[in-house]
């Protein structure tokens, strides 16, 4: 994603993790080799090419993409705002058996998207940028518990 548009809130943290909040006009092409990718449309209306389909996504929806995954955001609202929290696939690496990967397909609709677990992601996602935005050994403690909680969340509730 063009980081021209990006507001990061910290470049990385201790655990590997970045996010930012991307003002989305018009086509935004990304693809991260290494990274997991959480996204969640803070405002507007972003259509979301991927795999092979468009997702309409609104406020609250979120989507994860696995690495080496393309996908392209595109809205035409001035508005329009994606939260992006991205991190190392070594981040699992600690838990998950020697050679083993994770790989996620999620993409939330009007159905899932205010389940609890859509509100827990989207709850520690927010405690890591908050954490991100003011560094301080309390902040980087906080976002390493979010994260780890976080990494918890995804293996046990997003079928890896």
């Amino acid at each position: 994603m063009d980081t021209s548009k990006a507001y990061t809130f910290r470049p990385s943290s201790p655990d590997g993790f970045r996010c930012c909040a991307l003002k989305i006009s018009g086509y935004d092409y990304s693809w991260d080799e290494g990274r997991f990718r959480i996204m969640i449309v803070l405002n507007g209306n972003i259509d979301l090419s991927f795999h092979r389909n468009v997702y309409h996504l609104e406020k609250d929806d979120i989507v994860i993409t696995n690495p080496c995954e393309t996908h392209a955001a595109f809205s035409t609202d001035p508005d329009a705002v994606l939260f992006c929290l991205s991190f190392a696939r070594q981040a699992f690496r600690e838990i998950l058996p020697q050679g083993m990967k994770c790989h996620f397909n999620f993409i939330s609709d009007g159905s899932t998207k205010n389940d609890t677990v859509c509100r827990q992601l989207r709850y520690l996602c927010a405690q890591m940028a908050d954490a991100a935005a003011s560094p301080s050994p309390m902040s980087d403690m906080t976002a390493r518990g979010a994260f780890d909680l976080l990494k918890v969340l995804l293996l046990t509730k997003f079928y890896p």
